[in-house]
């Protein structure tokens, strides 16, 4: 067995991050495989069995993550509904003000418009990042079947991207696919 090392708080805060992200989007034996690995990464010691484990667990559930944003990003109404109550007061006002300047509700399309970095500044989008994951697991929750289709596309994407962009690194490095399946549900 190879021999575990300590994690930083932080290595570990952003482990937990992960996979509490990933949870919603899991079923069956992979969430309750999850829920395991959540009670060990809190421990010293981790593995680099754990971190194959972390890997195989950002994979599984990418294509659901990716297909609830692309949901989200073709519903802006559904994705308003869900994402604004959520907000901090103050948040609410600027976004209820920016799209009433810009004449739309479309939250993606709003975050581009030449006001919005005017209107939402740093603590506002460091809130929309944070707030973001969870509207999409909510999405996820509410609209599985319709998000379906979304996840048919993305897992063919992470199929092509799988072939492409997973090359051999140096022990301990993520290639570029492993990164994208952990950090983020973009690919290009």
């Amino acid at each position: 067995m190879k021999p575990s090392r300590s994690l930083s708080n932080e290595a570990k805060r952003v482990r937990l991050d992960l996979l509490m992200s990933w949870w919603p989007f899991t079923s069956g034996s992979l969430r309750s495989s999850i829920e395991a690995l959540l009670e060990e990464a809190s421990s010293e010691a981790w593995s680099p069995e754990h971190e194959a484990e972390l890997l195989r667990y950002a994979e599984a559930s990418w294509s659901a993550r990716r297909g609830a944003r692309r949901f989200a990003e073709a519903n802006p109404a559904l994705l308003w509904e869900a994402l604004v109550p959520r907000c901090l007061p103050t948040t609410q006002v600027l976004l209820k003000r920016l799209a009433e300047h810009e004449g739309h509700e479309r939250f993606f399309e709003l975050l581009r418009a030449p006001q919005a970095d005017f209107a939402l500044h740093e603590a506002e989008r460091a809130e929309l990042d944070l707030l973001l994951p969870q509207v999409h697991a909510l999405l996820w929750r509410d609209h599985r079947d319709e998000i379906a289709a979304f996840v048919d596309e993305a897992e063919a994407e992470r199929q092509q991207a799988k072939q492409s962009l997973h090359g051999k690194t140096a022990p301990g490095v993520l290639s570029a696919y492993e990164h994208a399946m952990m950090y983020g549900e973009r690919l290009g």
